[in-house]
């Protein structure tokens, strides 16, 4: 197991999903010094112009090979786990503690809400954030402030007490009532806070 994280940041893993459109995730893309794809997303990666520095997984949806591709090539073929799990269990073995997820929403809906449910999984070591093409996406517990822009869509999910300041709704100390009842709230202004006890997944959606 590497002892310290050798690798330079931003790291980025790119999900074999389908391939972002709007510019913040495409953005996330290109200023990435670590780009880690999940199998095929390799591919899709080097027709986009940039260069994958690790590729994980079972390397079944891949035309590179070990022989040719210049970078870290991670074999991992357990069955158990999709290979954007695998990629996150890497970095958490090699101390990679701030990691953006792209290319894991848009296609299968049961993927896309596996994919979100395991950033709650590395809590609290890792700050995992996954941006799609409409929102940017996170999982916290405890004290956790967030950057924001004034009338941005917020959503929070998830169970527990919460409390919210810098939101037109605000929590105190409050349980969501049900599953809708924490989407669509707005920010107030360039930054809020949310304090939880439990996980809560936060939803920041992009500028229009």
């Amino acid at each position: 197991m590497i002892q310290s994280n050798p690798f330079g940041t931003p790291i980025v893993i790119v999900a074999h999903g389908p391939f972002p459109t709007h510019s913040i995730p495409l953005r996330v893309i290109d200023e990435a010094c670590t780009l880690i794809c999940t199998d095929g997303s390799a591919d899709i990666i080097i027709n986009s112009g940039n260069h994958p520095h690790v590729i994980i997984g079972d390397q079944d949806s891949t035309k590179l090979d070990a022989e040719t591709f210049k970078g870290l090539w991670i074999p991992a073929p357990n069955q158990e786990k999709t290979d954007l799990h695998k990629a996150l269990d890497w970095c958490a073995a090699n101390h990679m503690d701030i990691v953006t997820i792209v290319g894991a929403a848009g296609g299968r809906d049961d993927q896309t809400q596996a994919n979100i449910s395991l950033l709650s999984e590395y809590l609290p070591e890792m700050k995992i954030t996954l941006v799609t093409d409409d929102s940017t996406i996170s999982c916290h517990v405890g004290n956790s402030a967030f950057v924001s822009f004034k009338e941005q869509t917020v959503s929070i999910i998830g169970n527990g007490s919460i409390t919210t300041n810098g939101l037109k709704f605000e929590l105190n100390k409050q349980k969501l009532q049900h599953p809708s009842h924490g989407i669509s709230n707005t920010s107030n202004g360039t930054t809020f806070e949310i304090e939880s006890k439990e996980p809560v997944w936060v939803y920041r959606a992009h500028p229009e």
